[in-house]
């Protein structure tokens, strides 16, 4: 099992996901250390922290599948992903 935040898109309003601090920090943390993200001001990173949900993936079940249209970015918090080409 892994456990994983997932950033969906909506143009349309503003979501926002509630979360314990540790969580928060971690996420804040992880997404500031990478390079698509660290010029982003503390305000911004909130901003994706809040609309971030947690989302558990149980073993062998699929996230993703090659060729699918994706709308959502996930930031792996706890466990191990493997994929296939």
């Amino acid at each position: 099992m892994c456990s994983m935040a997932a950033l969906g898109y909506s143009p349309y309003s503003q979501v926002v996901h509630k979360k314990k601090t540790r969580t928060r920090e971690l996420l804040t943390n992880k997404l500031h250390k990478h390079p698509l993200f660290e010029a982003l001001g503390a305000k911004e990173l909130s901003e994706l922290v809040d609309a971030m949900q947690s989302v558990s993936v149980a073993p062998n079940q699929n996230l993703i599948s090659r060729g699918a249209a994706m709308n959502e970015m996930y930031i792996l918090e706890v466990g191990e992903l493997t994929g296939a080409l």
